[in-house]
This record gives structure tokens, sequence and C-alpha cells, in this order.
């Protein structure tokens, strides 16, 4: 684990994390892809595991979907940076078993900022969620590894 002290924090991404990790067996293992418009792009089916009320998917499932999406594009982008502020809205319940499209973009970059966006998209192209989030830069990139780009 990591060093924690005072205000400085070492990050070593070991695969571990819930949303992209490869090594948690209990993660979800999203995989990302950009397209021809540099948008990061991935598709996620609810499953039953992760409901909050009968058959419908847990927002707070949701919201980590889309952070991540917004921060791994960053990341691959180059910006080494971490979620700060994230503002995110449910518009449409998604029902476990459907599958949502997720898309991610940079809005804009400043000196120790990337500002970024991403929406859940059911098959129809309706709207089922969608997040802002303004990330910091981190004065120590974090050691990592990617292998999540399908």
């Amino acid at each position: 684990m990591p060093p924690v002290s005072g205000k400085k924090l070492d990050l070593f991404d070991n695969q571990g994390c819930f949303a992209c990790g490869s090594a948690n067996p209990d993660g979800i293992r999203m995989k990302f892809k950009l397209d021809a418009n540099e948008e990061l792009v991935s598709e996620f089916k609810a499953e039953k595991r992760f409901q909050g009320f009968d058959g419908i998917l847990h927002g707070g499932v949701m919201a980590l979907l889309l952070d991540e999406m917004m921060v791994n594009l960053a990341w691959i982008k180059g910006f080494h940076a971490v979620s700060a502020d994230l503002q995110v809205r449910l518009k449409k319940a998604v029902r476990t078993g459907q599958i949502v499209t997720l898309r991610s973009r940079i809005v804009c970059e400043e000196k120790k900022l990337v500002k970024t966006e991403a929406q859940a998209f059911f098959a129809d192209g309706a709207l089922a969620a969608e997040a802002r989030a303004v990330c910091v830069k981190l004065k120590k990139p974090a050691k990592a590894v990617y292998t999540r780009m399908q």
C-alpha cells in the first residue's frame, strides 16, 4: 500500500481498481477505445449485482462509470490527473440487463486542471446520464502501465 503522509500521496496502479483494474476479480473491468473524434468509448451491461432498487442500476455505480471514463481519458491523453469535482445527472433509470454506451471528452485543459464531460446512452440513443468533472493534474505521476484499451 502506498504511503500517505500529510499532503504527499504516492499513487501506484496495481490493476486493482474496482472500475477498470484487470486484477480485481470483483470489479467491472472496463475496457476503453478512442474513436475518430478522440472521445473515449466503453460499453457497460448493468448486471443484477450492481442494482440499487430491484431491477435498476444503482446511481452510484453510474457515477463511478462516468468518473472512470473522464479520468481515464485524461490519463490516455497524457494528463496525469485525478477527480477533484464531479457532478452527475441521472436522467433515466438503467434496468438490469441493459447495455449503455459511455462516452467522454476533454472540454479544456488549463495549467493545473483538466475539465471533462461524459454521457451514458441507451441503444436507441436516449441519454441515461451525464457528468462533468474537474480533474487536478498530479505533480508526481502515478506509477502505472495502461492495459485497458481494446
